[in-house]
């Protein structure tokens, strides 16, 4: 893991209702071995610039965020410069949340390590968003740029 050697399990029920375009995996962890007397790097999806999430208005996606990152805490905020998007929480740590959970709620949550929790997110308007994620008390932030797009008509739907 100090080397940068992890990735995600993701275990379905159903294989064929997998869809890795509405699936989207947040994994944060360690970048390596520390630079001398510091903290080891925080990256997100194997990268300290993350490729941008593409999501599109309308569209409902399972946001998967997994902290395996060694530090005391991780925190996650999804949002613009000065609003908070909403989400809905629907699993922690592998097993599904009871509907008096599932509430739609600020898109905030602080992990600890090893720690996973699964939201639902619909984007309502196209433009650019941000999810933060970062340590205060390694204090590292690593950014992932979130573009949210009218969906693209097809064809058939322009009949």
């Amino acid at each position: 893991m100090n080397s940068g050697m992890y990735g995600a399990l993701i275990v379905v029920d159903d294989p064929a209702k997998f869809d890795p375009a509405k699936e989207k995996i947040i994994l944060v962890g360690g970048g390596g071995p520390a630079p001398p007397g510091g903290d080891t790097r925080g990256f997100v999806n194997g990268s300290d610039t993350p490729e941008p999430l593409r999501l599109d208005v309308g569209s409902t996606y399972r946001l998967r965020l997994i902290n395996i990152h060694p530090d005391w805490r991780v925190e996650f905020s999804l949002g613009g410069d000065t609003t908070v998007a909403k989400w809905r929480a629907v699993a922690k740590d592998g097993a599904d949340l009871p509907a008096s959970q599932a509430k739609l709620r600020s898109a905030y949550l602080i992990t600890g390590p090893g720690e996973t929790a699964d939201f639902d997110f619909t984007p309502t308007q196209p433009g650019y968003m941000r999810l933060q994620v970062r340590t205060r008390v390694a204090g590292w932030n690593v950014p992932v740029d979130v573009f949210v797009s009218e969906p693209k008509r097809t064809a058939a739907a322009m009949r």
